[in-house]
């Protein structure tokens, strides 16, 4: 059966199942264990939710309007996809379950609750305006889209995946604790904070920018530029990338750098206390700054680029370098 509300004030306290329409403005309170399984988009009341609400539809509660999840109150997705429209504001949870896809929309500065996202389903936004302050308990899909420079500050935990698409610029100001995987599709993910990943590995496709200072153990793989603009960036993971250094960068391994290409147009410090032959591209205004405890240093063939030279300097400290002509070790520095 269809129900209006015609303007007026309904509360379900005791919890109900609505398979019918829903129709008119005004409010609707849930209360206890409520299920709706009917799509509404021309349901335009204000909804408030204070027990647990599971919705089969995005537009369940309609596509205008305001949803109010209160603290320890819940909506739940149950299979939906599409487009979520309304508002949403208070500390509760919105729950995306049982393979659920789902984009918001709305700009959710009210809302200061979380997102949690269940295995195989999906939550994709535009902008961080549509988070809120709210955190993110992502085990499933959590995509960023922006299309332009934005800062998220959202607390991020789970297993899931993070996915940054679009052609914006994402900003993670703050340290996270996620564990999850993190692909960067399009645009550039930079990290103001080196934790803001967690201890997430990175599929980097696109740009990654470690802006800030500290120690980035994470690994790196993928087809994309890894920027290092940060004064003073320790590398301790397993990488395969290629390196854009304008700021500091020390790596104690081959390991670390992969065999990527390198530009450095800051410094990038080797410290080993073993011997070390330089085998990526190396190109670039910068320093390439080597430490080996007295151990040799040597350039391999592949460091010598025939269309981008190293114009740079390269500063010897406890090292051995042998400079003779005609090697690898002279044509790495012929422009130097």
């Amino acid at each position: 059966a269809a129900y209006d509300l015609n303007g007026h004030t309904q509360t379900i306290a005791n919890g109900a199942r609505i398979d019918g329409a829903l129709h008119g403005t005004g409010s609707l309170g849930l209360g206890g264990q409520a299920t709706i399984t009917s799509a509404n988009a021309a349901f335009a009341a204000n909804v408030g939710v204070t027990g647990t609400t599971t919705i089969a539809s995005t537009q369940a509660l309609g596509d205008t309007g305001t949803l109010a999840i209160a603290a320890n109150a819940a909506l739940q997705t149950a299979s939906a996809t599409g487009t979520f429209t309304k508002t949403l504001s208070g500390s509760g949870v919105f729950a995306l379950q049982n393979t659920s896809s789902i984009a918001l929309t709305a700009t959710n500065a009210a809302f200061s609750g979380s997102f949690v996202i269940a295995p195989a389903s999906a939550l994709r936004v535009t902008t961080t305006a549509n988070l809120g302050t709210a955190a993110i308990v992502d085990d499933g899909l959590f995509t960023m889209a922006n299309a332009a420079a934005e800062t998220l500050g959202n607390a991020l935990t789970g297993t899931g995946t993070l996915a940054k698409d679009a052609a914006g610029n994402l900003t993670i100001s703050r340290s996270n604790a996620f564990t999850g995987e993190t692909i960067v599709s399009a645009g550039t993910l930079t990290l103001a904070d080196l934790g803001g990943l967690g201890s997430s590995a990175v599929i980097n496709n696109a740009i990654l920018e470690l802006a800030g200072t500290g120690t980035f153990a994470n690994n790196i793989t993928g087809t994309g530029t890894t920027a290092v603009t940060g004064a003073g960036v320790n590398l301790t993971g397993t990488n395969s990338t290629d390196w854009h250094i304008t700021g500091a960068a020390q790596v104690s391994s081959t390991a670390n750098l992969g065999a990527g290409n390198t530009h450095i147009d800051g410094e990038l410090s080797l410290a080993a206390a073993t011997a070390w032959a330089y085998s990526n591209t190396l190109t670039g205004t910068g320093t390439l700054a080597v430490n080996l405890s007295g151990s040799a240093f040597t350039f391999s063939p592949s460091a010598f680029s025939s269309s981008a030279f190293f114009e740079g300097v390269l500063a010897l400290e406890n090292t051995t370098y042998n400079l003779f002509h005609n090697t690898a070790n002279e044509s790495a520095l012929a422009n130097a």
